[in-house]
This record gives structure tokens, C-alpha cells and sequence, in this order.
């Protein structure tokens, strides 16, 4: 008969479904026995689930001696009977385990004080907060300013409180008094804008939160306490301290801001978080918007899972792990799982050995790579330059399908590739594209064992003939060539790979990992992780690859790479989201990390600064599209300096020396549908990179 509730059609009948075993009816009963019986005629409600729930009630009645007649109720004295000290102590534990903590953005509580700087405490309404008031002075280890807003209070004495809480670190704001009162503080909450992070406590139930939910998008954490008691206000303190636990839980949904089941766990002792971004000049409402989009992704199917952390100034002020492995594998992401970066490959890895080696004098932008490269140089191109393959404006056409030279063509039923599925082409790679699934591979190449022949590593129980190698390059310094225009390309990064082996007579992997990987201390970025790792620690990148006919896990997606043995220019590393922005904040700190120097700081500069005078292109590095924001790689609010890289398996790097920030995605949106494009479409990656700007203030 509740006002909330009584117009649902078939209310009784879906309150006993829902679970109910008794319902209060006032009015009409009849009416609702006819209801059920109804139902139970129609297969809504079974009679056994009726009798269940009949038989529960009688024997709860039984087990409380109501089956006996019982004396007239003594109605004098009842309020001594009842309130005993039991029943208040009861009482009291139920009211604290309702208390409910929501949000907690990058652990604000238990609240710390910034370098023994006092807090402030802003009561809202008319005193009705004193024993919080109180006890937060008692509990606090620095000093406890407290202001108070009332209704009276003018315009200028409102904007004086204003500029005297922009002074303070850490602010907390109690919300007391009647829970209609509380519109009458709205719009100064909503426009309370502090570089600061805000916790509100509320000792109101949670309607007082509701007209106050453009303040709360701004609130760090909220403290609901459900009432004024003395005794809840007094807890509520030790909650914002960790003084003692806090585990409520929402019944129901407030708003669009919090939903029903949610609540942060408070443990006595418990530590702060380690970073709160607003002591880096960062919004952590705005910072925390993160977790939404990339848990719409995941909602979406855009990815099984994700890493995510951004750095600034050097620090990590978010650092997350959402999803799962994939479909067939539920570990959950952690930290410490590879990823396959794919061409993030570039600038990860190719650019910083090309970077060293113009950093030492052994290779000049302007040089001819046939000058490294004696097999180019009798062809089309033998001018092109360093520089020319870094901006993608050789003239090298975007790819090559090299593994068509692996592929018996007698043994391909019509065209490798059709539109359409059939007994012959039934793998798909893409929305409308099926590739042949029987193919065999020409005789001689392809081995299920290494040897000294076979020693370009495929797939599991996959080996290529080390003579493919050089199949690739020859195809590379054959094909077309067009006109020196701007066509991004994996060739020019094939080409960059054999450019640094020729100068440094190590293979690539070597010496990245000598110059820049193990000094740094990194342990997860490297090519060919299986040789170190289990696939356990690696994530899935991909279901039935069309050409090596098996789920991929720990080899590179990228099929030229793959074809290269998995150490490729243009792709093949894989490492951890920590590990990765490790690399691009030494470039960000001009070539230095943890006191250690690996680059000058006029190679970074360079090599981070320089874009092409036709594209948006930079030395190895992409960058925003400032004049075509649609089709810009970045956010719109990305500035010219930005500078970074993405990957096809989902993947990105980009850092904004202007605020000194360092943000980086990783996914593995190809698992277990390489035609998934849910990520792109859904601007995951920008999103994020948007809602980083919109926290710096």
C-alpha cells in the first residue's frame, strides 16, 4: 500500500516472486488473495512455492509459542521492556553498519593532512553537527579549522568562506539539519570549485543527497550516515580517520552518481592512498571518470581487458586493471601482464635505438639508408633517407602481405580472401572478408620443430625457414614506390630494424634490452616474452589467426613480424602499462631516468619536437591532428606538443611535456574477433585522454 509502490500492476504477485515470503495488505485483501490465486492458475506462482512460503510463516509462529492463546498485552511499562540496554546496544551496531562510504577516489580516506597543514571542516546548516564537529578536532592530528554556511549569510560573507577554504589542503563538508533544507545550499556546493579534494559527510538520510548531486560529481568521497544521532556523528569521525570500519552498502540507486550495491570498505588502520591527484594539481572526480569509460568498453565487448595509468610529474596518479584475460580465460588483468603493443613497437622500441645511435654520431637523419643497407642500393630506393622512413614519407607503400610467398597457391581453393564464407574460406578477419582456412605452406618452409634451418619462431609448433627473412626484405627493395608523400607505413620500420642491426651487428632485441631495457630495471618489455614468461602472465591477443590457424598468445599478432621471427621494427615487443610509461617519461625527463642518462636532452628535444611540414607526422613519434580533430589520433583537448604512438591490438602512449603528463592504454580489443572495432568506434582511448585533461587544472 506504500505510495512508492501501489500503482504496479500485480504488485503482491511480484513482490512473492521477488522473494517475500509475507506481504502487509491494509486495504484490500481480498482483492490481492484474488491476485495470487490468479497467479497460481496462470504458472506465475506454483502452489508449492505458495505452501513454501505458508508452512515457513507457520513455523515461525510455532517456534515463537503463537499457537498458544496468549494473555492480553500489558501496555504500562512497555517502553521500560523494551528499551533495554541490549536493545539500545543493538541498535547502536545497526546503525553503524549502515554507514556508507562512497567513492573514495584514489583513497582519500582514511584523511591525511598535507605536510601538517590544518584541514578544514564546513558545517552546512543550522548546527545541528556538533558532536561531529567535535570529535573531528579530537581525532584530527593537525589543527581543525571549522566554518559554518547558513542560509543568512550574504553574498560577500559566502565569497570571504570561499577564499579562505582555497588556503586549506584537505576539506571536509557536513551536511545536517532536515533533509528539505538541504536545497537551499545547492548552487553554492555546485559552484564550490577547489583544487582540492572534498569529503562530505551527511548526516541526513539519502534524500538530503539527492538535490546535492552536481556538488557530489566534484566529491572525492561522501560519508553517508543516514542520521544526526550523537553516536552516528561520533562514528562517522572515526570512518573519515579509520578509526574504526565501515562497510554499508546502497540499498538503492541516488541519483545517476552512486548505484545501488555500492560502498568502500573502511578498516581500522587502513592506509591512505599514496597519490591523491589534487596534491599534483589534478581533479580526482574528473580523473576518476576513467573507470566508466573503460568499463562501458568492457560492458560493450570492446576488449576482454585493460591496462591503464597515467603519471604526472613523474608520478603515478592512476594506475588500474579492468576485465579479464578473455572468453576462455578468467584471470583477472593484473598489473603485471604483458601485453602485445603492436605498433606502439615503433616508438617503443625501434625510435629509441635510432635515437641512440643519432645521439652517439653513428647515423644522421639525412643519410641514405642504402648506405646501411646494401640491398637497396642498385634499386628505386637507394634515396631514401632516415628521416624520409620516421616521417612515412618515403614513398614505401603501407605494407606488404609477406606470408602469400609462405603459401602454396596450389593449394588455395579459388582467391585466398572473399566476402563471402564457404567450405573453403571459412575464417573471418574481418566484418566482410573470409580467408582460406586449408592452405598449405610451400614445401621447405614452415618446420613443427627449431633447428639451426627452421629458427624463426611463428607459433606454437610453428618454425619458419631463417631464408624468409631475406624473402621479405627482397620483396621490400622490389616493390612499387610511390611519390614522396605522406603514407603511413610498416615497411619504412622494417627497414629502420635492419638500418640499427647493420650499425650495432646485434639483433635489435639485444640491444635495446643492453642501451635501455635491463638497466632501466624493466623485467616485462621485450620481444619473443615466451622465452621468459608463461602464457598464464602474457594476454590473449587473438582467436584462430587466419595464417598460423591458432589462438595467439605470446606471439605478435602482426604477420610481417610474425614473419620476421617476432622481432620486427614495425612491431612485436610486448610489456606492461608501468613498464611502458617508464620508457616515455625518461623521454619526457630529456633522456634521463632515476639519475641514470640514456639519451641527451637535444636528441629528445629533436626527436619530439620536429613535425613534417605535410602531415601531423613527427620523427617516429604521431601526434594531434589539430586540423582535422575527427580525425586526429588524440583528444580534442591535446595540444601541438603531445606526442606518442598507438597500436593495432589496441593499444597507446602519448605524453604532454605542456603538463608534464604521461598516459598509457593497453588492450587486447583483437581477443578472441580481430574485427572488433568497438574500441575505435567507441573513442575509448580519446575519451580517457579527454577526461585526463579535463583534470588538470
Amino acid at each position: 500500500d506504500m505510495k512508492g509502490v501501489s500503482s504496479v500492476p500485480q504488485l503482491t504477485t511480484k513482490a512473492l516472486l521477488a522473494g517475500n515470503d509475507m506481504v502487509l495488505v491494509q486495504y484490500n485483501t481480498a482483492n490481492a488473495v484474488q491476485e495470487v490465486l490468479s497467479a497460481v492458475k496462470e504458472g506465475v506462482l506454483s502452489e508449492k512455492e505458495v505452501e513454501a512460503k505458508c508452512r515457513k510463516i507457520l513455523t515461525y509462529k510455532y517456534l515463537l509459542g503463537l499457537r498458544q492463546p496468549r494473555p492480553q498485552l500489558q501496555v504500562s511499562g512497555m517502553s521500560y521492556r523494551i528499551h533495554t540496554d541490549e536493545a539500545k546496544a543493538l541498535v547502536t551496531r545497526l546503525r553503524q553498519a549502515s554507514i556508507t562510504v562512497l567513492g573514495n577516489h584514489f583513497g582519500i580516506l582514511p584523511l591525511t593532512p598535507v605536510g601538517g597543514a590544518p584541514i578544514a571542516l564546513l558545517s552546512i546548516g543550522e548546527g545541528k553537527d556538533s558532536v561531529f564537529v567535535d570529535e573531528m578536532k579530537k581525532l584530527s592530528p593537525v589543527p581543525m579549522e571549522c566554518f559554518r554556511l547558513t542560509r543568512e549569510m550574504s553574498e560577500d560573507g559566502r565569497r570571504e568562506l570561499v577564499r579562505k577554504l582555497a588556503d586549506y589542503r584537505r576539506i571536509v563538508v557536513s551536511v545536517s539539519g532536515k533533509d528539505a533544507d538541504v536545497v537551499a545550499y545547492a548552487d553554492f556546493l555546485a559552484g564550490l570549485d577547489l583544487s582540492v579534494p572534498l569529503v562530505y559527510a551527511f548526516f541526513t538520510s539519502y534524500r538530503g543527497m539527492q538535490p546535492l548531486e552536481p556538488a557530489l560529481n566534484q566529491a572525492s568521497a561522501v560519508v553517508l550516515g543516514h542520521s544526526s544521532e550523537a553516536d552516528i556523528q561520533q562514528y562517522v569521525a572515526g570512518v573519515i580517520f579509520a578509526k574504526v570500519p565501515a562497510q554499508g552498502k546502497l540499498s538503492m540507486s541516488i541519483g545517476s552518481l552512486y548505484q545501488a550495491g555500492e560502498g568502500s570498505v573502511i578498516t581500522p588502520g587502513m592506509k591512505p592512498g599514496s597519490i591523491i591527484p589534487e596534491d599534483l594539481g589534478m581533479k580526482s572526480n574528473e580523473l576518476h571518470r576513467i573507470d566508466a569509460i573503460v568499463r562501458a568498453g568492457l560492458a560493450a565487448g570492446a576488449y576482454p581487458g585493460c591496462q591503464v595509468l597515467v603519471l604526472k610529474d613523474g608520478q603515478t596518479v592512476y594506475d588500474k586493471c579492468f576485465g579479464i584475460h578473455s572468453d576462455k580465460d578468467t584471470t583477472a588483468v593484473r598489473p603485471t601482464d604483458l601485453f602485445d603493443l603492436a605498433s606502439l613497437t615503433k616508438t617503443t622500441a625501434t625510435l629509441l635505438a635510432v635515437m641512440k645511435l643519432y645521439d652517439g654520431g653513428k647515423l644522421k637523419l639525412t643519410d641514405k639508408v642504402s648506405q646501411y643497407l646494401p640491398f637497396l642500393r642498385s634499386t628505386n630506393k637507394k634515396n631514401i633517407t632516415i628521416k624520409d622512413l620516421l616521417l612515412h614519407e618515403s614513398g614505401l607503400p603501407p605494407y606488404i602481405r609477406f606470408y602469400l610467398e609462405a603459401i602454396d597457391p596450389n593449394s588455395v581453393h579459388g582467391p585466398y580472401a572473399q566476402s563471402w564464407v564457404d567450405e573453403w574460406h571459412r575464417t573471418r578477419v574481418s566484418e566482410h572478408s573470409y580467408y582460406c582456412s586449408d592452405f598449405k605452406f610451400k614445401k621447405g618452409l614452415v618446420s613443427e620443430k627449431e633447428s639451426s634451418v627452421y629458427n624463426l619462431h611463428v607459433a606454437d609448433k610453428m618454425w619458419l625457414n631463417k631464408s624468409f627473412k631475406n624473402t621479405i626484405l627482397q620483396k621490400i627493395a622490389r616493390c612499387e614506390m610511390d611519390s614522396k608523400r605522406y603514407v603511413y607505413s610498416d615497411l619504412g620500420f622494417i627497414l629502420l630494424q635492419q638500418v640499427v642491426e647493420s650499425i650495432v651487428k646485434l639483433p635489435m632485441d639485444l640491444y635495446l634490452a643492453k642501451e635501455f631495457y635491463a638497466p632501466m630495471g624493466l623485467q616485462r618489455t621485450m620481444y619473443l616474452p615466451l622465452q621468459k614468461y608463461s602464457k598464464e602472465e602474457i594476454m590473449p591477443t587473438a582467436a584462430n589467426d587466419f595464417l598460423r590457424r591458432q589462438d595467439l598468445c605470446g606471439y605478435v599478432h602482426d604477420e610481417a613480424a610474425a614473419c620476421m621471427g617476432g622481432i620486427s621494427g614495425n612491431a612485436g615487443l610486448f610489456s606492461t602499462a608501468s613498464e611502458v610509461a617508464k620508457i616515455y617519461q625518461m623521454i619526457l625527463n630529456g633522456g634521463e631516468w632515476n639519475g641514470k642518462r640514456y639519451l641527451s636532452e637535444a636528441t629528445c628535444r629533436l626527436f619530439t619536437t620536429e613535425t613534417s611540414a605535410i602531415s601531423r607526422r613527427g620523427l617516429g613519434f604521431d601526434k594531434p591532428n589539430l586540423k582535422d580533430l575527427k580525425n586526429s589520433p588524440c583528444a580534442a583537448s591535446a595540444t601541438a606538443a603531445v606526442y606518442g604512438h598507438t597500436g593495432f591490438t589496441g593499444t597507446c602512449a602519448w605524453v604532454d611535456p605542456e603538463h608534464g603528463t604521461v598516459y598509457v592504454f593497453l588492450s587486447n580489443r583483437l581477443c578472441p574477433n580481430v574485427w572488433n572495432t568497438k574500441l575505435g568506434e567507441m573513442n575509448i582511448r580519446t575519451d580517457i585522454q579527454e577526461a585526463i585533461y579535463k583534470s588538470l587544472k
